[in-house]
This record gives C-alpha cells, sequence and structure tokens, in this order.
C-alpha cells in the first residue's frame, strides 16, 4: 500500500530522466515500508498521475530479468 510518493520533474545526477515517480511502499505482511521507482505509468499528465498514486493505492513488486543485487532488482507498479 502507498504510504507517500512524489512525481519528480527535473533532472538529477545519476537518476533517470524526468519525469518519474516514486513510491514509499508498506508491502502486505511487512513491518517496515520500502522506497522505490513506480513504472508503467503514464506521466505525461502529472494530476492524472498523482491522483493514481494516491496514498491507500496498492502496488506490485516487479523484478527485473536481470539482477545486480540492489535495490534497483525491482520496482513497483500500480495494481
Amino acid at each position: 500500500m502507498i504510504q507517500s510518493f512524489t512525481i519528480v520533474p527535473i533532472k538529477f545526477e545519476s537518476l533517470p530522466d524526468p519525469p518519474y515517480a516514486v513510491a514509499y511502499v508498506l508491502l502486505d505482511g511487512a513491518g517496515t515500508a520500502m522506497v522505490n521507482f513506480v513504472k508503467n505509468l503514464d506521466l505525461t499528465d502529472i494530476r492524472e498521475a498523482a491522483r493514481k498514486l494516491a496514498i491507500g493505492n496498492r502496488v506490485r513488486v516487479v523484478f527485473e530479468k536481470e539482477r545486480k543485487g540492489t535495490i534497483q532488482d525491482f520496482h513497483y507498479e500500480l495494481i
């Protein structure tokens, strides 16, 4: 479940080209929330994207095909 989120509209060094979304998520059965990117979300309309990322909305974890043992081995997608 999304605890908080942000949509980043400007470029930061070593991060993806904007816009991109990041969410702080508490997964079912977990005691600690984790932050990561939210992918496969249309960010062309920021207000609409923010509505979809609302606190309380649910996500699923998607693991990358090639894993490197880093936080980037997975991302979130809205359910």
